[in-house]
């Protein structure tokens, strides 16, 4: 399993992945479709998406071994993931959160262990505040606030499932 990536509370983002749905097409007026039947001889593709705020998690170099702590609130919640690298083998988890939400991306479990990281930080809702602080063996090495602006967008056009509500913000880390 070269280069596997997992999630911890994988079951949570792939419930939140699995709503590719097969509908219909696009109005040809201009007009707001969302929701109408299609037209008749029109099939809509099977693009999927995914409602949810990601996280882009930047690191500025290779992810050092260590101790690492994500402190992350998000509408008022707030969560506590706490792991190590090198990750453990493929088959455990290395970071360990008190609540299911949100995931945060373990990565290269597989590869030699210079290549461990973590990842982005994945919410299958759409939190209105986010705060993210992220620290290496006691020292902090990047964290951030954001207000997210949602894109609603439909993959498949007009008139076609899924519809998704989702954003994207970066975390720069800077190790040294």
């Amino acid at each position: 399993m070269i280069g596997a990536v997992r999630t911890v509370r994988s079951a949570a983002l792939a419930g939140a992945m699995a709503a590719v749905v097969l509908a219909c097409s696009s109005g040809q007026d201009g007009s707001s479709t969302e929701g109408a039947p299609p037209p008749a001889g029109r099939a809509c593709t099977m693009i999927g998406c995914q409602d949810g705020l990601v996280v882009r998690v930047q690191p500025a170099e290779a992810w050092p071994h260590g101790e690492y702590r994500f402190d992350i609130q998000h509408d008022g919640a707030n969560v506590v993931c706490t792991g190590i690298l090198p990750l453990p083998s493929c088959d455990r988890r290395a970071l360990l959160c008190d609540a299911p939400e949100p995931t945060i991306v373990e990565s290269g479990c597989a590869l030699d262990p210079a290549a461990h990281a973590f990842g982005d930080i994945v919410f299958p809702s759409t939190p209105a505040d986010v705060t993210v602080a992220v620290s290496h063996s006691g020292r902090m090495i990047g964290s951030g606030h954001w207000n997210p602006t949602y894109q609603t967008s439909q993959p498949n056009g007009p008139r076609c499932e899924p519809v998704c509500t989702s954003a994207a913000v970066e975390l720069v880390l800077a190790f040294e």
